[in-house]
């Protein structure tokens, strides 16, 4: 007797956040100002690929050092850093120049990309 399976493979398709970035932090010379702001990204991830981009008013840039795990997904370039917390889908968004910027704010699943 032979005994045979057929395994489907589900194939994971790229989640879609989009996120509202609602506090904005800027430190230079160990001052901190913090001020409300209301900017709309776009974060896509591919657990599958463990791919990560953000896209912000120009085109999308791919993040490097991706990791994606149960509780947070993350990745980073030259300027830019981004964290997300899964459970709350609370977003850390960061981008390094001569004042360091931190802003920070929640995201939600949707089901396209901000054009």
């Amino acid at each position: 007797m032979t005994l045979c399976c057929s395994y489907a493979v589900a194939v994971a398709t790229p989640v879609h956040l989009n996120c509202n970035l609602t506090q904005l932090e800027h430190k230079a010379d160990a001052k901190v100002d913090q001020t409300q702001e209301n900017r709309q990204i776009t974060v896509v991830f591919d657990e599958q690929n463990s791919a990560l981009t953000v896209q912000q008013s120009g085109p999308a840039q791919v993040l490097q050092s991706v990791s994606i795990t149960q509780s947070s997904i993350s990745g980073f370039t030259n300027d830019v850093s981004l964290g997300i917390d899964r459970s709350s889908l609370s977003i850390v968004f960061q981008t390094y120049s001569a004042e360091s910027t931190a802003e920070f704010g929640t995201c939600k699943l949707s089901a396209a990309a901000l054009p």
